[in-house]
């Protein structure tokens, strides 16, 4: 990845010269990157097994020690993830279960602290012209992953069955995978006609984001920071490009905004059916009711397939087209595959409508509705489409994005199929955490729909402020505590899109546990939900290490100048 000079950059680039004013140069890992992460991965390793509890210990141990023992499905919302990869370490040769599973723990932890390292090295050596081991990058990237990989809650995680090491070294993967796109795609910024969207990486990121979400749902809120960032990161890309890429913009607007549109949809079909079921059916479910019932069931299966279903249909019928263009496909056979879908269409159609029932058969074919629509409006016009456009590729990405991403949360069904095989055994039962063979009963268990909600009472709320800051300093001490915030203008200057990400992250899920949780300040409180925060504590050493780097540069320029 050349460095690329901001100076020879036209006067509409002015937002990315702003940005960044020197050079836009990301770090490429070298091997002694790798070297100092595998160290740091050994070195946190062998402290977890040296201080692993030796059996079951407080809390949800047992009861997630037993169910993945049992395969069956944990306290919400199920851990599937850490089920499945927890039942490969009961077969390791020690007597005690409890052991085997204190030991996943600290393999998780101890792989968090590897991405960790990887991450915070390439935020810190972004334009930094690292050659080889330098005291101002590696430094500070080594005492910021230690301070993480030795913080009281990641530490405590690391040496008891419980699935918070898991969720951190999930994140940190996530984290690492954001950093590489973000890099990638600004690199390529300038192909005039092109978009480049690092499709690998991005559709590697889908997944992992997927996987994520299938231990706990904390990344979630990190995902919607990183949605929305999305909205100025290609309003930067875009500024690079020419008047072709305009035109091929505009030739596809009907499908954007269709995919838009089917977005807006799933969005809301989710919202009313899933996360506030009460709202579809006021007559059967009484008011503020948060179960998911067996009628909302068609409802989250159309939010969740709805955005990948008409991804696949453009993607396909795109292909199609440019066959026939190339003369690989006659319009004869063009004809019988309109008429083909058309009928599909009809037959699912008259399915919702008879057996799901009028309007709610109605609302959850929107999606086919659309496609049909589409189909109607655009038939003659697709034969005239430019046979490159950015924005097909961008589909294609998307396609194979969304369904990697479906994929991995399809890990959920592991508890379905799992309800499904213990309910005819005799008893005694392997022991289970509920009756997850009914979609709606799953639904309601991957969502904690158990739990309650927060109460609207904010009164404590400069309290809960205050507590949030305690957290960081029980974690880091207080100069490290203070020396974050510096770290976070620090990076603001080195890196500002980077910095702005994980800023709007930390702010996006401190909110959110104010909010959904409304947790109270006494200690007992404190104590139980810090574990909550542990991705925070790992966001947090990445300002901690900006710090660290800042002090260096500050005595190289103390340094220079006393020399001149």
């Amino acid at each position: 990845m050349a460095e690329i000079q901001s100076s020879s950059t036209p006067n509409h680039h002015a937002m990315f010269d702003r940005l960044y004013p020197n050079a836009y140069s990301p770090y490429l890992l070298r091997k002694i990157d790798f070297l100092f992460a595998g160290l740091l991965f050994s070195f946190s390793l062998i402290v977890y097994f040296l201080t692993l509890n030796p059996s079951v210990t407080a809390g949800d141990s047992g009861e997630l020690i037993t169910t993945v023992y049992n395969m069956g499905a944990s306290h919400p919302p199920g851990f599937p993830i850490y089920g499945i990869i927890g039942k490969l370490f009961t077969f390791l040769r020690f007597p005690d279960i409890g052991y085997k599973m204190n030991i996943f723990s600290a393999c998780s932890a101890a792989l968090a602290v590897f991405f960790a390292y990887l991450s915070v090295v390439k935020l810190l050596a972004f334009n930094k012209n690292v050659v080889s081991f330098d005291f101002g990058v590696h430094i500070p990237a080594i005492a910021a992953t230690l301070l993480f990989a030795f913080s009281k809650a990641h530490w405590s995680q690391a040496v008891m069955a419980e699935v918070y090491a898991l969720n951190a070294a999930l994140s940190s993967i996530m984290f690492f995978v954001m950093i590489v796109w973000y890099e990638e795609i600004m690199t390529y910024r300038d192909e005039e006609d092109k978009l480049w969207l690092a499709p690998r990486i991005s559709m590697l990121l889908a997944f992992v984001m997927g996987l994520s979400i299938t231990n706990h749902q904390i990344p979630v809120w990190y995902i919607i920071a990183w949605a929305l960032m999305l909205v100025p990161i290609m309003i930067i890309i875009v500024s690079f490009k020419g008047e072709n890429f305009i035109r091929q913009f505009q030739e596809r607007t009907l499908p954007i905004v269709l995919f838009g549109a089917m977005c807006g949809i799933a969005m809301l079909l989710l919202v009313i059916s899933a996360i506030k079921p009460y709202l579809l059916f006021p007559d059967i479910i009484p008011g503020e009711y948060r179960l998911v019932f067996p009628e909302h069931v068609p409802y989250i299966l159309t939010a969740i397939l709805c955005v990948p279903l008409w991804l696949t249909f453009y993607t396909l019928q795109n292909r199609l087209y440019k066959a026939y263009r190339f003369s690989t496909l006659n319009r004869t056979g063009l004809d019988v595959l309109h008429a083909v879908f058309f009928i599909l269409v009809a037959g699912i159609f008259a399915y919702a409508f008879v057996f799901v029932g009028g309007i709610h058969g109605i609302m959850i074919c929107i999606p086919l509705i659309t496609m049909t629509i589409y189909q109607l409006i655009q038939k003659k016009e697709l034969y005239k489409y430019h046979s490159d456009n950015w924005v097909d590729q961008f589909f294609f990405i998307m396609t194979i994005a969304m369904w990697l991403l479906v994929f991995a949360l399809s890990l959920y069904l592991y508890m379905w199929l799992r309800a499904k095989a213990i309910a005819p055994l005799a008893e005694p039962k392997p022991l289970t955490w509920g009756d997850t063979q009914t979609i709606d009963i799953l639904v309601n268990h991957m969502l904690r729909k158990q739990y309650p909600v927060g109460s609207d009472d904010y009164s404590n709320l400069l309290g809960q402020l205050w507590a949030l800051g305690q957290y960081h300093v029980n974690q880091f001490g207080l100069v490290n505590a203070i020396l974050g915030l510096v770290g976070i203008v620090y990076f603001l200057k080195r890196e500002p899109i980077q910095a702005s990400y994980f800023i709007l992250a930390s702010l996006i899920y401190l909110w959110s546990i104010v909010d959904f949780i409304n947790f109270e300040v006494d200690p007992r409180s404190m104590e139980t939900q810090e574990v909550f925060f542990i991705q925070q504590f790992l966001v947090y050493s990445f300002f901690i290490g900006f710090a660290y780097q800042g002090l260096f540069d500050l005595m190289a320029k103390v340094k220079t100048l006393k020399k001149g």
